[in-house]
Order: C-alpha cells, then structure tokens, then sequence
C-alpha cells in the first residue's frame, strides 16, 4: 500500500524534471531582461506563446500515454504498454512536421491575432524561424516523457528532463551573453536541446528492452477500434487544452495591447507562474502514476489513500509557496531585468501571484488524478466553465481595474479549475464499483 514516504519518494523525482522547464524559460527571460530592449522580451513572449499554443493543444500525446501506460503496469502488461507508447509517437511525429511545413501559415496567423508592435513581432519572428525545426522531436518527447512516468521510470525522467533544459540553459548564456547573438541565440539553444533530448529518449528506452517486440507490436499499431478510443479519449483533452491555452492568449494579448513595458512585466510574473504550475505538476504526475496502477488493479483503497496524500502534500506546498514569494518576490523579481520601468510594474502586480498556488493547487493536482484514470472529459467540462467564468471577470474588471483586472481575471479561472473539477470526483467513485466494466 502506498505510504507517505513512498508517494514524496515517486514526486520528488518528479517534481525535478518538470520544474526544469519553467527553470529554463526563467532563464532565457533574464538573460534577455538584462539586454537594452524591453522589445526583447516582450518578442520571446509572442513567440514562446506561439509555440506554448502548438504544443499544449497536443498535451494528450504525454497525458493520455501516462494514463494508459500506468494501467496496463496497474494489470501488469507490457506488451499493452508498448502500444500505449508506439501510437502516439508515430501521431507526434507527423504533427510536428505538418507544423514545420505549415510555419508560414502559423506566423500570419499569430500576428493576425496579437497585432504586436512591429519591433516586438521582429524578434518573435526571429525565434519562431529557428525554433519550430525542433517541433517533430518536441513532441515526439511528450511521448517518451509520458511513457517513462506511466512506467515508474522516475529516477530516467529527471535524468532526460534534467539534460535536456540544462543543456538548454547553458547554451543560452553562451550564445547570447558569451557570443552576443541575442534572440537567435535562445532559439537555437532550444532548438539544439529539443532535437537531442528525444533521441536519447529512445536509447534510454531502448536499454529497457523496450523495442524488442517491435515487430510483433507493428502489426496492432493501426488497429481501428483501439484508435478510435485513443482519438475519443485525447478529443477532450485537446478540448480542454484550447480552453487553458485561450486563457493564457487572451492574458497575453491585453497585456501586449497596453504597452510593451506591461507586456515584459507581465511576462516575468508569467515564467514564475508557471515554475509554480510545473512544481505541481510534478506531484500530479506521481499521483497520476498511482491513479493508474489503482484503476488497472481494481484497487479502491490505493485510489483513496492517491487522492489523500495527493491533497495534503499539494495543500502545504501551496501555503509554503504563497508565503516564500510574498517575502521574497521583490528581491527575485529584481534578478530579471535591469530596466526600471519593468521592475517596478512587476512590483505593482506580484500580489497576485502570491495568490496562484491556493487558489489552482488543487486543480492540477486533481487533473493528474482523473488523467491516472483516462477519465478527461470532467476536466475537459471543468476547464470550460472555468474560461466562462474568466470573460465575464474580464469584461467586467478590465476597464474598472486595467492590468490588475486582467490579473484577477487570470486568478479567478484557476480557482474555478479547482472548483469545478473537484465536483466530478464522483465520477472516479464510480470506477470501482463491481458492477462497472
């Protein structure tokens, strides 16, 4: 039975190599705030939305993988797990080259949407040109990710996770604050670090014997009725991706139409935003790993003990983390950018970040519960009468309170994530019964 000690010992790992990646755009955002230009910023913030836009809505590729993978562990099958990760893959890869042919289409509409400022939509410009020829292997990489969680593999997660934004971020400060290439620079350490990172994936796959039974394995990967279930559950996913990522596009855009100074503010509270979702992320993904091995063994008291120590856990690192940036905000928002202006609207709004981890701790955590059970469609509902709930705060407060509104607006969207989907939990209950299939 799960413990304690036993679920922190299986998040840690976890928590390592998902914070890693918030960890590098903290990066890049510094070392580009440490430049001339407030532009600079703001242009890696276009783009990186853009590319956040192309890779979220096709999240499911890892979520529905870990899903799948842990309740074939759960019935103790490899050979269903094997398909749960060659199905996908081959989905990943296709996409990513449709997105690398397409690049052209992707920017026109990117700039139709954002009307930036023209210095701005130069240097997002520059970015998306380098970046989206690591699209193939970067998602190729949410499958291998996805598989090695699904699988336990926790300690080969952070190994690859660790490798891949550490390398990133080395890069970066070489190639821009050692060699002066500026935004170029950031784009191609990405793109250098995403390209290597799943092909090491597949070796270190590869060890575990993973491929032995490929030949065997070839002959269902295009089984219709399997696809099919495959498609009808990622559909939700997908759909609750759209909802999360027009959020995030709307937080972007208003930000972007009040000035460029508001812009790169609100781009630095973004990246310690999502060092905050990532952190739960992690500990969602280890109760996703036991969600799945409950639902696959029919084990109702795995499932209630996942889901105890997935609150408490998740409960006080969010109260830990809303006071240790309260304190300390000032002086870490200090650390990425030298320009005063932008600092000093930071220092205006980084209240509201302080309210982030209480208000949608438990809404992440809970999204890798129901994703451990491939149960997406409440998360998919959740997520759409939290966006409701996000326009009508916006309508309501920007033009009373500006970019504050904007903020509250973005607060009261995770706190209904929370909200909403914690009223589905019945429908995991239901899982267990004798008579469900």
């Amino acid at each position: 039975m799960i413990t304690s000690k036993k679920y922190i010992l299986v998040a840690i790992p976890l928590i390592l190599s998902t914070i890693t990646t918030p960890l590098l755009g903290m990066v890049d955002t510094m070392v580009i705030g440490h430049l001339s230009n407030a532009s600079f910023i703001g242009g890696i913030a276009i783009s990186v939305m853009i590319f956040n836009t192309l890779y979220w809505l096709f999240g499911f590729l890892r979520v529905s993988t870990t899903g799948l993978v842990a309740q074939a562990f759960g019935r103790n099958n490899a050979y269903e797990s094997k398909l749960a990760f060659f199905r996908p893959l081959l989905v990943a890869i296709v996409i990513g080259v449709v997105f690398v042919l397409a690049q052209q289409i992707i920017l026109s509409a990117a700039y139709f949407i954002m009307k930036p400022e023209q210095s701005v939509w130069m240097f997002a410009k520059q970015y998306f040109s380098i970046r989206i020829w690591g699209a193939p292997f970067a998602l190729a990489m949410y499958v291998i990710v996805g598989w090695l969680i699904g699988a336990s593999k926790v300690k080969i997660t952070l190994f690859l996770q660790l490798y891949m934004n550490v390398l990133n971020i080395i890069l970066c400060i070489v190639f821009v604050m050692v060699l002066g290439w500026e935004v170029k620079g950031v784009a191609l350490a990405t793109v250098i670090a995403e390209i290597s990172a799943p092909i090491l994936g597949i070796f270190l796959v590869r060890s575990q014997q993973f491929l032995a039974d490929w030949h065997k394995v070839r002959k269902e990967l295009f089984d219709i009725k399997m696809l099919k279930v495959m498609w009808a559950m990622n559909r939700d996913f997908f759909i609750r991706t759209i909802c999360l990522l027009t959020a995030h596009t709307i937080f972007t855009a208003i930000g972007s139409s009040m000035s460029v100074e508001v812009l790169a503010a609100n781009t630095i509270l973004f990246q310690l935003h999502f060092v905050f979702a990532y952190f739960f992320d992690g500990l969602a993904n280890a109760s996703s790993i036991f969600m799945g091995n409950a639902v696959g063994a029919k084990n109702e008291m795995l499932y209630k003990k996942t889901l105890h120590l997935s609150f408490w856990w998740s409960f006080v690192f969010a109260l830990l983390m809303s006071a240790t940036f309260y304190v300390l905000g000032p002086w870490m928002l200090a650390k990425f950018t030298n320009i005063q202006e932008v600092y000093q609207l930071t220092l205006d709004y980084y209240i509201w970040l302080t309210l982030f981890p209480i208000c949608g701790f438990w809404a992440l955590m809970l999204g890798g519960i129901f994703s451990g059970a491939t149960l997406i469609k409440p998360i998919r509902d959740s997520h759409i009468w939290s966006l409701v709930s996000y326009f009508i705060v916006l309508v309501i407060c920007i033009p009373l309170w500006s970019n504050h509104g904007l903020w509250l607006a973005f607060i009261v969207f995770n706190l209904g994530r929370s909200v909403f989907l914690a009223m589905y939990q019945y429908k995991i209950n239901h899982l267990f019964r004798a008579d469900h299939p």
